[in-house]
């Protein structure tokens, strides 16, 4: 997958709550196309859900709340997308993406392999609470138990592939020079800092006690220090 480009509208293979064939090949025909307008108009729906799925939750939100937050009839959700599930996999997959750029943007930085990680960190924590709680279900939840399809799954590993490949070289990097020191291997480190923010799951929630720029620092400083060489 290129670099920054989005990326492109899977298909699930659920048939619950699905219209009829003559909607969903007009639906194909729209996304072969690519429109601006349909493009930009999906955009505005992903918002909509993303908020209904924020407040609800996947298994209590419908498809009438989310057409009711954009403004359009239910039946108009069907030219995008072809049952909830879908929009779910959608609205994961693009705070993946997003998470994603901010990850190869701080790597492109020139700073070091220490602000690097710190950069990182924080920035994985903010990103949790811009997109709570949906990204912790990204990240947390057996996505095979919810009914996607096998090419939204595909495109769900990819992002989390790139992004995991990409923490994984700032580490090498540092243990190569010598900044980083540790007996576990670089996957091993990367798989232990994720995986401790993303256990803040348990516990933190968008507007009560600390923030998540507070938290994300105080996670840095926690897990970046650990990692530093002692130098003599």
């Amino acid at each position: 997958m290129p670099s920054n480009q989005r990326p492109s509208n899977g298909k699930g293979s659920s048939n619950k709550d699905v219209m009829p064939s003559g909607i969903g090949r007009r639906r194909d025909l729209a996304r072969e196309k690519g429109t601006e307008y349909h493009e930009r108009r999906r955009l505005q729906l992903l918002e909509a859900a993303a908020r209904v799925f924020h407040e609800k939750g996947r298994s209590e939100a419908s498809l009438s709340d989310i057409a009711a937050i954009a403004g359009i009839d239910r039946a108009g959700l069907y030219y995008y997308w072809e049952n909830k599930n879908e929009i779910f996999a959608e609205v994961i997959k693009e705070a993946a993406w997003e998470a994603l750029q901010e990850v190869r943007e701080i790597v492109a930085k020139p700073v070091s392999v220490e602000d690097k990680l710190r950069l990182l960190i924080t920035s994985l924590m903010l990103q949790y609470d811009k997109h709570y709680p949906y990204l912790y279900v990204y990240d947390q939840e057996d996505l095979s138990s919810i009914d996607l399809g096998v090419n939204w799954q595909k495109d769900l590993v990819d992002l989390s592939v790139q992004a995991l490949a990409l923490w994984k070289g700032v580490v090498e990097q540092g243990l190569k020079d010598g900044d980083l020191s540790s007996q576990l291997p670089p996957g091993v480190i990367v798989q232990t800092i994720i995986g401790g923010i993303s256990w803040s799951a348990r516990w933190y929630e968008p507007g009560r006690g600390m923030d998540a720029a507070t938290i994300g620092a105080a996670m840095a400083d926690m897990m970046v220090d650990g990692l530093l060489a002692k130098r003599s």
